[in-house]
């Protein structure tokens, strides 16, 4: 069954009704200039959650634009179907229909009218990804934690001068952190701290019956200590780590770190 929408605030009400696909995904797109079209397939999920390999269900819907005015031009790189979207924006009025989404890459459509029809629900898996920039590590045991110099025994191990600091401060020596705490504590290259505020920032370091864990987030540290840092994981025994959507073992993450060097 398919509806028409032929206004701004029909539109809008319609998309009210579809969360305005906030955190949903382009599936896909077609153009074409002969017919001034634009064709998008949109989804959101409404069962399941965002974990690596679990299943999801989506709500899909195609949403043809008709007599667009300007065709964009778009090609696959443009268009990530795992991308979560901001959402659907709607100016509050203009000529026509007009609306923009992410996808990544911005795409403003104006257009006379909108036909939609919702299609059947895509189950499938949640595909893996990790993050480059912030990871959450569970240690069983919290006699394990590396205290604060040894993470700069570590890196000096591989020739890397990096010294503790606070935000925007200058360097400090691993005794000066009290009782070893190094929660809200930054971890930087030594040459780096005059021209940087931030680095390896430990943000949370977190007690919940016998296991502890620390998160992670970098910020102006360059990838070379990011990389040293998730190497230097596997040094700690008995960790879980959350990175991205993904849980991973002691085991499973020293098989993706092998993978990242093979193929970084």
């Amino acid at each position: 069954m398919s509806i028409e929408l032929s206004s701004q605030d029909e539109l809008k009400s319609w998309l009210d009704e579809n969360y305005w696909f906030q955190d949903g995904y382009c599936l896909g797109i077609m153009v074409s200039p002969k017919t001034k079209t634009v064709v998008l397939t949109l989804a959101y999920q409404i069962k399941g959650t965002y974990e690596a390999n679990s299943e999801r269900v989506r709500r899909v819907f195609e949403i043809t634009a008709v007599d667009v005015s300007a065709i964009p031009e778009i090609d696959s790189n443009d268009v990530n179907s795992e991308h979560c979207m901001e959402g659907v924006d709607v100016p509050d009025s203009s000529d026509g229909i007009t609306f923009s989404l992410d996808v990544p890459k911005i795409l403003n459509i104006t257009c006379k009218r909108i036909i939609v029809t919702e299609k059947d629900n895509l189950i499938d898996l949640v595909k893996p990804w990790f993050s480059d920039n912030e990871l959450f590590v569970q240690v069983k045991d919290n006699s394990r934690i590396p205290n604060a110099e040894t993470w700069v025994h570590w890196f000096k191990e591989d020739g890397v001068d990096i010294s503790w600091r606070h935000y925007s401060g200058e360097a400090r020596n691993s005794s000066s952190i009290p009782n070893g705490n190094y929660e809200g504590w930054y971890l930087q290259e030594l040459s780096a701290i005059p021209k940087t505020t931030a680095g390896l920032f430990f943000q949370h370091l977190k007690t919940e019956g016998d296991n502890l864990g620390f998160h992670v987030i970098r910020s102006e540290l360059d990838d070379r200590y990011w990389l040293l840092f998730e190497k230097y994981l596997l040094r700690i025994n008995s960790i879980k780590v959350s990175c991205g959507n993904c849980k991973l073992s002691h085991e499973e993450w020293g098989s993706y770190l092998g993978n990242v060097q093979k193929h970084g």
